[in-house]
């Protein structure tokens, strides 16, 4: 039996998607919610990590937020972060982020930094308002040499 398997998937047509050419994906990706873009990748080995190379990347709520958290949200945040920009190939030239909800993130810091060191040209930060504390924008923002465009807000 599990030879009349194998046969019958080798007589297999090829899927439309893993046929897309890179440049369609890369326009079906663009216009998706970053969310949605990476999970894009269980639909095909050719699709698994091309989420990777988007050149805009949009991170709010929606990604760490789930009814059952049982991890606190901004250490969920953190490790999506970590992950993404881990994978992430090639520059970023607009990178948004949404992190208003959380009462801090600390590592928002090093994310500008990496986001520096990939070509950032276009920032925009939604961050966490401190009522104990001033509010100081990251040193790592006046690192990024090819920012044209930033916007900053603390909710």
């Amino acid at each position: 039996m599990p030879l009349k398997g194998r046969r019958r998937c080798r007589s297999l047509p090829p899927d439309i998607l893993s046929n897309l050419p890179d440049n369609i994906i890369d326009v079906i990706l663009m216009h998706l919610p970053c969310k949605d873009a990476m999970r894009t990748s269980i639909l095909s080995k050719k699709w698994r990590y091309h989420w990777c190379r988007l050149t805009e990347l949009t991170l709010d709520q929606s990604h760490w937020s789930t009814k059952e958290d049982l991890l606190d949200p901004t250490v969920k945040f953190s490790k999506i972060v970590y992950q993404l920009l881990t994978l992430h190939e090639g520059p970023i030239n607009k990178f948004t982020i949404n992190i208003a909800e959380l009462r801090s993130c600390p590592e928002i810091d090093f994310f500008i930094y990496f986001l520096s060191r990939n070509g950032i040209q276009h920032l925009v930060l939604h961050l966490p308002r401190n009522e104990d504390e001033l509010n100081i924008l990251p040193s790592s923002l006046f690192t990024c040499s090819r920012l044209k465009c930033s916007f900053s807000s603390f909710c």
